[in-house]
């Protein structure tokens, strides 16, 4: 009985698989699985990631002296120092680019969801721009010498570089919703998701801030000259370019976790769900690094071209900013 049962389940399975070969697929998929160890599984990284086909590496011409990189879901946004071509949008999956100028050199940018802000620190202000089909919404006036911008989910924050606050605007209207005390030349900003964390370059210390209400919660001593931060969602890591080394402090309470060394001059770190990614300017080399138990290191070196600065992760590939070369290079 057996022996006539086991080929006509067989003969069946044949069919389902030839008439539906995603079965085939997801059956296979459910035997594999659970032969992988779960510490090589990393869940959120699922909701983290947007998948598309796409190139694996290449290099695109942008306008002169690319700085600052933000991802809109479906493009790179890169910002430009100059006063020509300061904004160029390239397609993540198929390098289409297009330009927009602004007129004026552009720092950092952040996405609220539909729109990218630009920081224009030679015109005190920020510029909002429709990412989906690059049209100037509006420029919004800020304090001295804005540099860096960051989106916690509701409003835009701005750090004034001079002027040693950040101005907190309204996602709709630009309205300033305050402005905030922090340390001496606030250059850049992210958020926890509850959170705004400052990094104050000529203090070397990073301000936390409540998002809801910008209550400081706090000031922590860093490295020399703090320049960039990310979250990898327990941990806030600060890049100091003045001492060539990247700091992790524990987000929830500030308190000081490990310092890791770098390349030279480091400048800009984004986090790709597993491993941060730092650009090293001095060394034309951008850094993964991970963290392991107690502190130990996971990392690997990789040259760019000449100076980068900005870095992004669009999902799938990470993007640089290579100031003196005017490109941007996808890896």
């Amino acid at each position: 009985m057996q022996g006539v049962f086991v080929p006509r389940v067989i003969e069946k399975f044949w069919r389902l698989f030839r008439a539906h070969p995603a079965v085939l697929l997801v059956f296979a998929l459910t035997i594999a699985l659970p032969q992988v160890s779960r510490a090589q599984l990393n869940f959120n990284r699922i909701a983290l990631q947007r998948w598309y086909a796409g190139n694996t590496s290449a290099t695109f011409a942008v306008g002169s002296y690319p700085y600052g990189l933000a991802f809109d879901g479906s493009s790179i946004w890169v910002a430009s120092y100059n006063s020509t071509n300061s904004l160029t949008k390239i397609n993540a999956s198929d390098g289409t680019t297009t330009a927009v100028n602004l007129g004026t050199p552009i720092t950092q940018l952040a996405f609220d969801g539909s729109n990218i802000w630009a920081v224009e620190p030679f015109n005190n202000s920020v510029a909002k721009v429709r990412a989906s089909d690059g049209v100037l919404l509006g420029n919004l006036p800020v304090a001295n010498v804005p540099y860096g911008v960051a989106f916690d989910g509701t409003n835009v924050w701005v750090t004034n570089l001079y002027g040693g606050t950040v101005t907190k605007l309204r996602k709709d209207t630009g309205a300033v919703l305050g402005t905030f005390t922090v340390g001496s030349e606030p250059i850049s900003i992210a958020c926890d998701g509850a959170n705004m964390w400052v990094a104050n370059m000529a203090s070397n210390s990073v301000t936390k801030l409540r998002s809801s209400d910008g209550a400081n919660l706090g000031t922590f001593a860093v490295g020399t000259e703090p320049y960039a931060l990310a979250f990898d969602g327990s941990m806030m890591w600060v890049v100091n370019y003045g001492s060539n080394s990247v700091t992790t402090l524990l987000a929830s309470t500030g308190a000081l976790q490990y310092t890791y060394n770098v390349g030279a001059s480091p400048f800009a770190i984004a986090y790709d769900g597993s491993y941060m990614w730092i650009t090293n300017s001095g060394a034309n080399t951008v850094t993964k690094m991970r963290p392991a138990i107690r502190g130990a290191l996971t990392w690997t070196t990789f040259p760019t071209q000449s100076y980068p600065l900005g870095v992004a992760f669009d999902g799938v590939n990470m993007w640089i900013a290579n100031y003196n070369s005017a490109t941007v290079s996808k890896m």
